[in-house]
């Protein structure tokens, strides 16, 4: 996700406006700091999915788990 915030056409504010947070939130949510409350959950996924139109984390997490003989 972090990969995909950074690297994205969008600056990281337009991305978290649209998300509907403060750029230092996202900014936050994505550091993975243990120590930060503020944790980048599953509804911050979809708003992060929908504010930048891309699938990668979600294709990554369909390959990863759902495998099938």
């Amino acid at each position: 996700v972090r990969r995909v915030a950074y690297s994205h056409r969008n600056p990281l504010k337009t991305i978290a406006a649209d998300m509907d947070m403060s750029q230092s939130t996202l900014s936050r949510k994505l550091a993975q700091d243990p120590d930060d409350p503020r944790r980048f959950g599953l509804d911050d996924l979809e708003a992060f999915v929908v504010a930048t139109g891309d699938t990668t984390v979600v294709e990554y997490l369909a390959a990863k788990y759902l495998q099938s003989d």
